[in-house]
């Protein structure tokens, strides 16, 4: 093989047991010192006498080449006594690392055994033989197996009876380097994390909890008298897991009826949450800060809470919440503060405004931002929050308002990843899954990406509905269909059962989803990325605005298609 040096070797009969009994052109070598074999072909051999002095070493030599050298000198030394009553046996080197001879067709030619016997001598005790075609023969250098083969890579060695190349020079510090490069998996990111990292390995878990939940369900019903069905009747079983590589915490399932307006009476779990010891503070109780506050409220935390609007702090201050009176007072009494307000003028304005976040951050705050905004403003609040010694995480939200009060929003997180972890209990009291980005600017870019996709498909729903009615079907009947495929999803049959009744209370409004379609359709701009269909949806939920539709939820866009 390429890079290793010529080795001496013998020219012998393969034993019985080698699967590749013969090849054209090739002889079978047995290799002195490594005590290995291998078929080399007839141009890579030469007779070691006449080529002794061309293929020694001279420097860095191996100590199995040692060995080698030695047994053969010895064997030619007892052939040379010998030389008269028997046919001389040809011992050579071959240029691959494999010295030999050309084969004899005498059949009385003495052993492999017989021929080690003589190299290493008679010992004291019987040994067992070995078969040199299942394994090496066991000398002082077999622990450490030396590399054979031609040097243009044609010898086929053979090991236990299968074709294996040697790879390792025996007893030498510097091995040559493989030619044959192990290919490399694509690099992946390692910033990506999710809270059901190791949720595979705890599939039996899952299994067994939800197989429980179904048992207890049926044994109640059976137990119980009949009772009038509730259509679009869910069980949602939330499986906790922790931001960092720890295995996942499984949480025991607590059911609880909540309302749902879309889809009749809805079964989610009660988390057993052990609240953070730090001290939450929370600024914005609108449609989605509101039922935030009431899940952090409701797994234990202790809450400050500040609303531009005073009247909507009633509420949670009953339940325990302290209310201050400006947002600058919200991070000087707490350890990480949370934000939600509609837009990016907004959150500029508690932040860099009078009495804003800005001026209370200090060396160990923490300030989490969980509004639909752009990058650039993301990124100067960042660099803001930064420069004063706070830390920043960006942690916008995909979901509704029944999600923010159910505590099953999907908080997609970017920024200081220590942040990230301290938020932990946080994100589980008002989530339903997080997942960590990396850079600061890539939980916008997300959110954005899923508000473009959400709105195309509003939209796209929105049509279908409306030509339905046109041409006579009824809209029941389409949603029905749509939910036998693939297209079934609660986007699809909570929103389409909105427009097809014509209710439009807020769940998410035109307004913010507009503004959110928007900001994508600028981050398209900005890289120089067409988005024609995300455009086109986008005039329509700004036709619904100048409608009055603007604080309706957004399945009121089919409004902006029937006009």
């Amino acid at each position: 093989m390429k890079g290793f040096p010529a080795w001496p070797g013998k020219v012998i009969e393969p034993k019985p047991e080698i699967k590749v009994r013969s090849k054209k052109n090739h002889q079978f070598v047995f290799f002195f010192g490594s005590e290995n074999y291998a078929w080399v072909p007839n141009e890579s051999i030469w007779l070691y006498p006449e080529h002794k002095s061309r293929f020694t070493l001279t420097s860095r030599i191996p100590k199995g080449f040692k060995e080698a050298m030695e047994s053969v000198e010895d064997i030619l030394k007892a052939n040379a006594a010998t030389a008269s009553a028997s046919v001389p046996e040809a011992d050579a080197s071959s240029s691959s690392g494999d010295l030999d001879s050309n084969k004899s067709d005498n059949p009385d030619l003495p052993s492999i055994e017989e021929e080690i016997a003589q190299i290493f001598g008679d010992k004291s005790e019987p040994t067992p033989k070995k078969d040199y075609s299942r394994e090496p023969l066991a000398s002082k250098s077999s622990a450490k197996k030396s590399p054979m083969g031609s040097a243009n890579g044609d010898a086929d060695e053979e090991n236990s009876g299968e074709d294996e190349p040697l790879s390792k020079l025996s007893d030498s510090k510097e091995a040559p380097a493989k030619e044959k490069r192990e290919r490399k998996p694509p690099k992946k990111n390692e910033d990506f994390v999710t809270d059901f990292d190791e949720e595979a390995k705890t599939k039996k878990v899952k299994d067994d909890q939800v197989e429980k939940v179904k048992k207890e369900r049926k044994r109640k019903a059976e137990s119980t008298p009949p009772r009038p069905k509730v259509k679009n009747q869910k069980l949602l079983v939330k499986f906790g897991g922790t931001p960092s590589k720890c295995s996942p915490i499984v949480s025991p399932v607590k059911r609880q009826l909540v309302p749902n307006a879309d889809s009749g009476t809805a079964i989610i779990e009660q988390k057993n949450i052990i609240p953070t010891p730090a001290k939450i503070g929370f600024i914005g109780l609108g449609i989605m800060g509101n039922g935030m506050v009431t899940n952090l409220l409701a797994s234990g935390h202790e809450v400050t809470i500040w609303n531009r609007s005073p009247h909507k702090c009633k509420e949670h201050t009953r339940v325990g919440a302290l209310k201050v009176d400006t947002p600058v007072q919200v991070v000087k009494s707490c350890d990480i503060t949370f934000s939600c307000v509609s837009d990016p003028a907004a959150v500029k304005d508690i932040v860099f405004g009078n009495s804003g976040i800005l001026e209370g951050i200090c060396s160990g705050k923490g300030y989490v931002d969980m509004s639909t905004i752009d990058v650039e403003t993301v990124t100067d609040i960042n660099e803001a929050i930064n420069a004063k010694g706070g830390r920043f995480l960006e942690a916008p939200v995909s979901g509704n308002k029944f999600m923010a009060e159910t505590g099953q929003l999907i908080i997609l997180t970017a920024g200081d990843k220590k942040l990230y972890k301290d938020c932990y209990s946080c994100f589980e009291a008002m989530g339903h899954r997080t997942v960590y980005l990396g850079e600061v600017g890539n939980g916008a870019r997300m959110k954005l990406i899923n508000s473009s996709i959400m709105g195309t498909m509003l939209t796209g729903l929105a049509e279908g509905l409306a030509l339905a009615e046109k041409v006579g079907l009824d809209q029941e009947e389409v949603l029905q269909v749509l939910d036998f495929g693939s297209l079934s999803c609660p986007l699809i049959k909570d929103r389409g059962k909105a427009m097809m009744e014509g209710r439009y209370e807020p769940e998410n409004l035109v307004r913010n989803f507009q503004k959110d379609m928007r900001l994508a359709i600028n981050m398209g701009d900005q890289t120089d990325q067409p988005l024609p269909v995300t455009a086109v949806s986008n005039e329509l939920f700004k036709k619904a605005k100048a409608m009055g539709y603007a604080d309706n939820d957004v399945s009121a866009v089919i409004r902006a298609i029937d006009a």
